[in-house]
């Protein structure tokens, strides 16, 4: 096979992420049978071993519903923790975003939350919905 193209700049954004030791973490509506084969596939996996992979079947809960961010969250180190950034490319994983946001402002006031929305050709529609920052290349999020 030839592989699973990734998105623009994302190995060079988990390269700086492993290099400045930022958290992050893989939320995903796929099984993670399926997360793990594209991470393979798109040349991914060495550079996201570090980072914990959560599946919504692992939880029985897909987006819109927000217990995969959760779980993300709850994953990290939140000592010193200000902001949460979070990389979506559907309508469902954006309106998780706003649930998780609603959560997370109960648990933890003090933590902004960061919708950041991925553009592509395939959710165009979705640019006019988000009122958050867009990126078409993961190297944008080091500007957010």
């Amino acid at each position: 096979t030839d592989g699973i193209k990734s998105r623009p700049g994302t190995i060079q954004w988990f390269k700086q992420t492993c290099k400045q030791a930022i958290q992050a973490a893989i939320a995903s509506n796929a099984p993670r049978a399926v997360i793990e084969t594209n991470l393979v596939y798109s040349n991914l996996i060495s550079y996201t071993r570090e980072f914990p992979v959560f599946s919504a079947y692992d939880f029985n809960a897909w987006k819109p519903d927000p217990t995969i961010f959760i779980q993300a969250f709850k994953s990290f180190n939140q000592t010193n923790l200000k902001r949460v950034v979070v990389v979506e490319d559907s309508l469902a994983g954006l309106l998780a975003i706003d649930e998780f946001q609603k959560w997370l402002s109960e648990e933890s006031p003090c933590i902004e939350v960061v919708a950041t929305l991925f553009c592509s050709n395939s959710n165009d529609h979705l640019t006019t919905l988000h009122t958050g920052p867009m990126i078409n290349d993961m190297r944008q999020l080091s500007q957010i």
